[in-house]
């Protein structure tokens, strides 16, 4: 699995540790998926092949060209960071966790509660308390990261 992460990349990788990911789950009272603590312990950082996802009741699919690292050298740009813009601005929903950054710079997020994915595009605007509108893409991030890896695969035999 992880086929998608570019494995000699050049971004400087940081890496994670379970006592790392426990505080953030104890920060905001969430469980992150088994796939997605083991993505931030094996890769956390790397820059990945672009991968593109369908967008349920669109026709069109949206690529995701970047995994939130975990921890970064980059202050603002984590999975804490961003959480806790959300919060602070009321965005979007505390049970969205981010994880993912689309080609065009939206977000995909993970539901702490069911564990469905789902794209937040800014340009869709907000709902009836102000905060962006979810977009389901699927059912978990397993099935996010298993899709990636089916896709990317096909795209390098080609």
């Amino acid at each position: 699995m992880f086929n998608f992460v570019i494995q000699n990349s050049e971004r400087k990788y940081i890496p994670v540790t379970e006592d790392d990911i426990n505080r953030i789950e104890e920060k905001f009272g969430i469980v992150f998926p088994d796939i997605l603590r083991k993505y931030y312990i094996e890769h956390n950082g790397k820059n990945i092949h672009t991968v593109y996802v369908p967008v349920e009741g669109e026709n069109y699919n949206i690529g995701v060209d970047d995994i939130i690292p975990l921890l970064n050298s980059v202050h603002n740009y984590n999975v804490e960071s961003i959480k806790d813009d959300e919060i602070n601005y009321g965005w979007v929903a505390k049970d969205l966790i981010p994880f993912a950054i689309t080609d065009g710079g939206d977000e995909f997020h993970w539901n702490a509660n069911d564990g469905k994915v789902y794209a937040i595009f800014a340009d869709d605007g907000e709902d009836e308390n102000g905060m962006l509108i979810p977009r389901y893409i699927c059912s978990s991030v397993d099935e996010l990261f298993k899709h990636m890896d089916k896709i990317y695969e096909k795209k390098s035999q080609k």
